[in-house]
């Protein structure tokens, strides 16, 4: 790259840097309700991976050449990116706005790169996983997966030969009850095990249906380790008492399981390579 395509390139990540800070600045009170909502357990992985996604795009920087072919496509984008922030304005449903952020980036970098943005496209999609859903998805998302742990715990715990009755997200055991409360669902693995894939899938080296397929099974990975965890705890919780489910026990299982859920994922890398 000759000196003035280098000046070129340096002022053209300035001027990206300035719209950027320009839009959170502009969209600050939706900045501010991102950082809040950063704060609860379910999203505390987000920063993390803000990071993460930074860093993909830094290390990609310099397959990103001069030449703009189709810069058309990020004006395209950039609309699209306009009505999602002029929908969240209006309509007050925050996220939209905050979608509208990240698209707008995408579409602006598009704009000045031009087709050779797809080189980017998976670090950018990390950026839309720390984007919190709205209140009313999350807490409709959390009673489904509730449901699910909890019915699919219990069928696990029959096939221990332990008596059990469910009703609804309280599995009865006899002497103990236990209720799978929205901090139980399986979607504080699931957010971050959906990270995780994606980065997987991204470096990953195999057709896009495979990759694919490694990203999307991270959901049922988490549904079924987060009923396996339900089950482990009532069989712990009929030897040992209510203690381990309570305190240390209960957060060491939950880490436990996480790990377990990258490891499967680790193996089905494995397994696609044969």
């Amino acid at each position: 790259m000759n000196p003035i395509q280098n000046i070129a390139k340096h002022w053209r990540l300035a001027l990206f840097l300035l719209v950027a800070v320009g839009l959170l600045l502009a969209f600050h009170e939706a900045t501010l309700v991102l950082w809040s909502r950063w704060g609860e357990e379910r999203y505390s992985h987000a920063p993390f991976v803000l990071l993460l996604a930074l860093y993909l795009i830094w290390i990609k920087r310099n397959e990103l050449t001069d030449t703009n072919k189709n810069p058309w496509l990020g004006v395209y984008v950039t609309i699209v990116a306009s009505v999602l922030l002029i929908l969240g304005e209006l309509s007050a449903l925050v996220t939209l706005t905050h979608y509208g952020i990240v698209v707008m980036l995408f579409g602006l970098m598009w704009t000045m790169l031009g087709l050779q943005t797809k080189r980017i496209l998976i670090p950018f999609a990390h950026l839309l996983l720390v984007i919190p859903l709205p209140y009313m998805l999350d807490v409709m998302l959390s009673g489904k997966f509730q449901l699910m742990s909890s019915s699919l715990g219990v069928d696990m715990i029959r096939m221990m030969n332990i008596p059990v009755f469910r009703d609804g997200n309280i599995i009865d055991l006899g002497i103990y009850k236990l209720q799978v409360v929205e901090a139980c669902s399986g979607l504080n693995y699931t957010y971050p095990l959906m990270t995780i894939g994606l980065m997987m899938a991204y470096m990953f080296r195999a057709p896009l249906p495979i990759r694919a397929l490694l990203f999307l099974s991270t959901i049922p990975i988490s549904i079924v380790m987060n009923s396996f965890r339900i089950a482990l705890v009532a069989l712990l919780v009929n030897q040992s008492g209510i203690e381990a489910a309570e305190g240390f026990m209960h957060y060491f299982e939950g880490w436990v399981i996480f790990f377990s859920c990258i490891a499967i994922l680790l193996i089905e890398v494995k397994l696609f390579n044969l």
